[in-house]
């Protein structure tokens, strides 16, 4: 499916429009829904502080989740040297800024 996504964006002028959360409120949003799931299902299992999780996983919440470059770049959308502030920008002020790259 991707490849084929990849060629008719390629050959077809076929435009893919790509919506992307800001990774940092990805990151909250997951960890507060996985939280909230561990004490309405009275887990045991002590919670890590968010800051634990960096380069760790727990519940399947990891920071590596949000690293939209990487599947960005498999769409061919971004080549290798992007960061993901180079794809998304680099202001982190709330602003819902639209990027037309």
């Amino acid at each position: 499916g991707i490849q084929r996504l990849v060629d008719l964006s390629k050959t077809n002028r076929t435009k893919l429009i790509v919506g992307v959360r800001h990774p940092v409120w990805f990151f909250q949003s997951f960890y507060n829904y996985r939280v909230l799931n561990s004490h309405n299902q009275n887990f045991t299992q002590t919670i890590p502080d968010p800051n634990e999780l960096i380069n760790a996983t727990w519940r399947d919440v990891s920071t590596a989740l949000a690293k939209y470059e990487d599947h960005l770049r498999i769409l061919g959308k971004v080549d290798g040297k992007d960061s993901i502030r180079d794809v998304i920008g680099s202001s982190s002020s709330g602003n819902n800024n639209n990027n037309n790259n």
